[in-house]
């Protein structure tokens, strides 16, 4: 939330999450790790978190796109771009789509588009339109690579074994793995 930008960077910094803080925003901190570890330590420990977000692969410019943004996102997702494996080793994406969406799991996509170059505002038409585009572009390079087409999660994003979280404001959209998939402020409340 807004606001608690500074307490959750303390939060990350704490020996019990170890994780070296990159930027504080006042809705969040990005920070990295030697692994995933420090990912699932900070689901674990930061109580002010609301997501935890690991980046898939680099972010897509689309300041210079001239067609429709879901149409350039369908396309950097199912060429693989958006999984690029990048030198840290600790990418979530590296392997590519039948590394991230293996066999048998099933995936979901949730979508926020605010502010993107060309469509000031977003609007819930294209952030939909963005959502569907990416998991449509992941079933197809999976089909693509010789997998079978995952089965939707029975009880939604916060069920799916591989949460996708996809980004869009400013020049870039950047596509992430949720690493719990429901937000965290849920925790401990009853179904």
């Amino acid at each position: 939330p807004r606001g608690l930008g500074e307490a959750l960077a303390s939060e990350i910094a704490a020996p019990t999450v170890g994780g070296t803080l990159l930027a504080v925003h006042p809705s969040g901190v990005r920070f990295g790790g030697p692994s995933l570890a420090a990912g699932y330590a900070a689901v674990l420990w930061a109580r002010t978190a609301i997501r935890v977000l690991v980046e898939v692969g680099p972010p897509l410019d689309v300041s210079r796109v001239r067609g429709r943004l879901s149409d350039t996102v369908y396309e950097w997702v199912r060429d693989g771009a958006a999984v690029a494996p990048a030198a840290d080793a600790a990418t979530a994406g590296a392997g590519g789509w039948p590394t991230l969406v293996p066999r048998g799991t099933t995936f979901a996509v949730d979508a926020r588009v605010g502010g993107i170059a060309g469509a000031p505002g977003g609007g819930v038409g294209l952030t939909r339109a963005v959502g569907l585009a990416v998991k449509d572009a992941v079933c197809d390079a999976l089909v693509g690579g010789g997998l079978p087409k995952p089965d939707r999660p029975p009880g939604g994003y916060a069920s799916a074994g591989v949460p996708l979280f996809v980004a869009a404001s400013g020049d870039a959209v950047t596509l992430y793995r949720d690493l719990v998939g429901g937000g965290l402020h849920k925790r401990g409340s009853r179904a």
